[in-house]
């Protein structure tokens, strides 16, 4: 059979093709499943020309988002588009820096202000401690 021949993203993507696939992948899968961001986001994007002309792929919460949402996205919102043969960026890259909704954005922005304020509460307590 030919899913027997094919590594786990391109079964899962056969399987949503019907019902009979998706049956027969679940007698063919193996038993343990990995279960990573990085395995979401590669079959995200493989489903990426399937959805609607008004849903975009949000890196941040693996989830295709309705464009009409309210704000300015986040992160590079061009590097899924960067479709140049030989210059596709890692799944890495596109998770650290990928586009995000709006909400993962806003939370994005909030994390780094906590960082920061933590790193001058953190020089603070190092001037108190040493004299500097």
């Amino acid at each position: 059979m030919v899913f027997k021949h094919l590594n786990y993203l391109d079964q899962v993507c056969l399987a949503y093709a019907c019902k009979q696939l998706a049956v027969v992948f679940e007698h063919v899968k193996p038993h343990k499943l990995s279960g990573t961001k990085a395995n979401r986001l590669e079959l995200l994007l493989r489903f990426r020309g399937w959805m609607g002309p008004g849903y975009k792929l949000c890196c941040g919460c693996l989830m295709f988002v309705k464009k009409a949402a309210n704000g300015q996205w986040g992160g590079d919102v061009k590097l899924l588009d960067a479709q140049a043969p030989g210059k596709k960026p890692s799944i890495k890259k596109i998770l650290d820096s990928g586009p995000r909704c709006v909400d993962c954005a806003r939370r994005d922005r909030i994390n780094a202000l906590k960082a920061r304020a933590d790193v001058q509460s953190m020089k603070r307590k190092f001037r108190l401690a040493f004299g500097r």
